[in-house]
This record gives C-alpha cells, sequence and structure tokens, in this order.
C-alpha cells in the first residue's frame, strides 16, 4: 500500500529546503537520503527520474550562470562545482514537487509561472537571510533576475513534464499488430 501523497510530497520538500539551507555541505547525505527515498515511494519512479534529470541540468545551469555572472556567492567549500551540491538537491526536490505537491498548479500555466515568479525570489532571498547565499548586486537587482529566470524556466518545466508523461503513456498503452489491425479494419468494413 502506497501512502505517500501531497502532503507527504510538500513537507519532503519542505525538509530537502531547510536541511540543505542550514546544513550544507556536511548534510548532503541526508539530502541525497531524501532524494532516494522519493524516488522509492514514487510509483513512476522512472518518469520522476527522467523529468528531474533534465529540469535539474536545467535549473542548475541557470545558477550557475548567476553564479558566474556574480549574481550569487555561496560558500562554496568543495569548490569542485559551481554551485554547491545542496542547491542541486533543492532544485531535485522542487522538480519532484511538480507531479505531486504542486500537480494542480501544473494545468494552470500562468498560475505556476505567476507563482515561481514571486516564491523563487523569496526563497532565494530567505536561503540569503540565513547565511546559505549572498547577493553581490544586491536584493533587488538579484530578485529582479531570479524571478526573470524562473518565469522563464518553468514553461520550459511544464513542457518537458508534458512530454516526458506523454511519453510515457505512450510506451505503457498496448501495442496492436498489424494483423490485429487488418482484422479490426476487416470488421469495420464489412
Amino acid at each position: 500500500m502506497n501512502t505517500y501523497n501531497n502532503f507527504h510530497n510538500f513537507l519532503w520538500f519542505q525538509s530537502i529546503w531547510f536541511i540543505a539551507i542550514l546544513g550544507g555541505q556536511p548534510l548532503e547525505w541526508a539530502l541525497v537520503t531524501l532524494i532516494a527515498s522519493h524516488l522509492y515511494f514514487c510509483k513512476e519512479w522512472i518518469t520522476e527520474l527522467k523529468l528531474m534529470a533534465f529540469c535539474v541540468t536545467i535549473g542548475v545551469g541557470i545558477d550557475g550562470v548567476n553564479t558566474w555572472f556574480g549574481v550569487f556567492e555561496f560558500n562554496n567549500e568543495s569548490q569542485i562545482t559551481l554551485i554547491p551540491i545542496w542547491l542541486v538537491a533543492i532544485w531535485c526536490g522542487f522538480i519532484g514537487t511538480l507531479r505531486h505537491s504542486l500537480r494542480f498548479m501544473t494545468t494552470k500555466p500562468w498560475l505556476i509561472t505567476l507563482a515561481s515568479g514571486i516564491s523563487a525570489p523569496l526563497s532565494y532571498l530567505g536561503a540569503m537571510r540565513l547565511g546559505a547565499v549572498e547577493f553581490p548586486l544586491g536584493v533587488w537587482t538579484t530578485s529582479i533576475l531570479i524571478s526573470i529566470s524562473w518565469m522563464l524556466m518553468m514553461p520550459i518545466f511544464l513542457f518537458i513534464l508534458r512530454t516526458i508523461e506523454d511519453e510515457d503513456l505512450t510506451l505503457d498503452a498496448p501495442q496492436i499488430s498489424n494483423e490485429q489491425s487488418y482484422t479490426v479494419n476487416k470488421q469495420i468494413q464489412n
């Protein structure tokens, strides 16, 4: 019996966000565990993993570009990646909500795009206030840049979501052989 529901998904994402922001690099193992647990409890975990792979790549790329151009500044202990691993985990967490606790918003592209344009800067601002990131360009400039980037990314995320779900539905559909198709066509003609 699968008891993983939207409320659990919401709590899961909030846990990822707070552990990432407050714990940072020392708690990255906990973030990996949370993401793995999400995939374990998803009935369609392969679809979820594909969605994460495509969308997280875009989100991490945008945050990497913003970091490169000095919009963000992290105390990145590892120096292996442009952005910290814990931020990649937050991206996985957010994308992991699109098919679950945020599903109701994905049917209204204008609503989720507007909501992301407002909530994303607030999320980054919260992270800044807790010391996880700095805004060298200032709060207003950075918030506007975050808002614009999220309002541009969200329709792309929704397109990827629809494409992956449609592809998976097509693969799950029963396949009709040529012989079966011929038989059905003959019956219709008679």
